[in-house]
């Protein structure tokens, strides 16, 4: 096993994760540096008992979906891969077999579980001891994910009724992924020529999974307003600006 690890200032930058309390990214931090070369952890409670981590530390990471937690009591970092890559002189593969073929990689390199197992089981905390707080706690880190989502979402209408639809919404990918989303969003010509989404129509059709095309000019026009800049200013700018025209001149042939 590697002796080194990474860490992607995409992840622990993020809005998600640094919402979180100190302690719940200190405990997600030591579980990075522990994890395997595949990023699976066997003991994640040792390492939460030895740094003083409490239960709802690792509940918010679980919540919060920066770890994937199985029955058997292993965890995997969902982003491991993006964190890391291991030259294969130096990768040992993981022993946890039956975990990892319940997963899949998504397009961003990210693991999901894939479709014939729910995780929803494993991470909703059990009525028992404890369970209000563990309840309490899922309550506020969703209260708290809608308002990111808020703050990030164009159009602000409507912020009863699309608190709701959060709330009804199931399995909804993480925060992190959602936000990624709302910004490819907010990029598109749709959304730069005026016409958004109602905030509650969004998360009800599950908006965050739409394949969003950006074309360059998109992409260059889209900088060009959020800096202020002048077409001149740039010469992507000027770049796209001169395809889009030939492409509309010749009907849109490559």
């Amino acid at each position: 096993m590697a002796e080194r690890r990474m860490m992607s200032k995409k992840i622990i930058h993020s809005d998600a994760f640094l919402d979180m309390p100190a302690t719940s990214q200190n405990l997600y931090f030591h579980l990075l540096l522990e994890a395997d070369d595949e990023g699976f952890v066997n003991s994640p409670k040792r390492i939460q008992r030895t740094i003083g981590a409490s239960d709802g530390d690792a509940q918010m990471l679980i919540a919060k979906k920066f770890i994937l937690s199985f029955e058997s009591g292993v965890i995997v970092i969902k982003h491991w891969r993006i964190h890391n890559y291991i030259q294969n002189d130096r990768f040992k593969v993981s022993s946890h077999f039956e975990e990892r073929s319940k997963l899949v990689i998504k397009d961003n390199n990210a693991y999901s579980l894939n479709d014939g197992y729910n995780l929803d089981t494993n991470c909703t905390p059990s009525l028992g001891e404890d369970s209000i707080g563990k309840v309490s706690i899922v309550e506020n880190i969703d209260q708290n994910d809608f308002d990111l989502f808020w703050k990030h979402y164009p159009k602000k209408v409507g912020k009863d009724k699309a608190l709701i639809a959060w709330k009804k919404k199931k399995n909804k990918p993480s925060i992190q992924e959602i936000l990624e989303a709302v910004q490819r969003y907010k990029l598109s010509k749709t959304v730069r020529d005026g016409f958004v989404c109602h905030p509650t129509t969004w998360i009800n059709e599950g908006r965050w999974s739409d394949e969003v095309e950006l074309s360059d000019y998109d992409k260059a026009k889209a900088i060009q307003e959020h800096t202020g800049m002048s077409a001149e200013d740039t010469l992507e700018i000027q770049l796209a600006e001169a395809q889009r025209k030939w492409e509309e001149e010749n009907g849109g042939m490559r």
